[in-house]
């Protein structure tokens, strides 16, 4: 039984310094903003993944992601009986949704340790869609939910890369497209209705992000 565990534990360490040299393991932490002409201010976006990198240049991608999108505000009127505007109603939705992805990435070796690394993620998690209301004629402010549930992301990506021995240095960009699975429950000031509508299409934003990786 000593000898079990100790060709055991001698397999374990052969095992852990080759996975040491080859380093295809790697944990990475990326931070950015949501880059969008419906977004009003800074919007953060966190990634936190894991990837495994395979000989043939082919990865998988494991994390979670982070996002909270501040989108630009939208007004409506409020006129007298003359069509002069007797009044504004200010609102500013904000969008927070937190996943989970999953999804394959590919190696494109550029010059030396530079890469191209395009990724393709499935996100599951859940969203919610806040407004903050500001009346002009007693600058009263309030927030209210205008919805919450569950999403579906899909969210293709591209990496510039540049390779040291254990770290990793990245840009990455990311266009991601959210679905609501409960249909009908994230809604947005529609200005063109003047009331609260279903806006697909704010739902689906790009975002920068500046990161590193540890290699393992």
């Amino acid at each position: 039984m000593k000898r079990m565990l100790i060709m055991t534990f001698l397999i374990f360490l052969v095992y852990t310094g080759i996975s040491q040299d080859n380093k295809r393991n790697s944990i990475s932490l990326g931070f950015g903003s949501v880059v969008s002409t419906k977004i009003e201010s800074f919007s953060p976006v966190m990634d936190v993944c894991y990837r495994r990198d395979f000989n043939n240049g082919l990865g998988i991608n494991l994390g979670y992601r982070y996002k909270d999108c501040n989108y630009d505000e939208v007004c409506f009127l409020g006129y007298d009986d003359n069509g002069d505007i007797s009044s504004v109603r200010s609102n500013k939705p904000n969008l927070l949704n937190k996943s989970f992805i999953a999804g394959l990435t590919y190696n494109l070796k550029l010059y030396k340790d530079w890469f191209i690394v395009p990724m393709f993620n499935i996100g599951v998690g859940y969203g919610r869609v806040k407004n903050t209301v500001t009346h002009s004629w007693d600058n009263s402010v309030y927030t209210l939910t205008l919805g919450n549930g569950a999403d579906i992301s899909v969210i293709p990506s591209v990496n510039i890369e540049y390779n040291f021995d254990r770290i990793r240095l990245f840009c990455s960009y990311s266009y991601e497209m959210l679905f609501e699975i409960d249909r009908g429950r994230f809604y947005m000031p529609n200005i063109d209705v003047d009331w609260y509508t279903i806006l697909g299409d704010y739902y689906f934003v790009g975002d920068l992000k500046l990161g590193v990786a540890f290699k393992f």
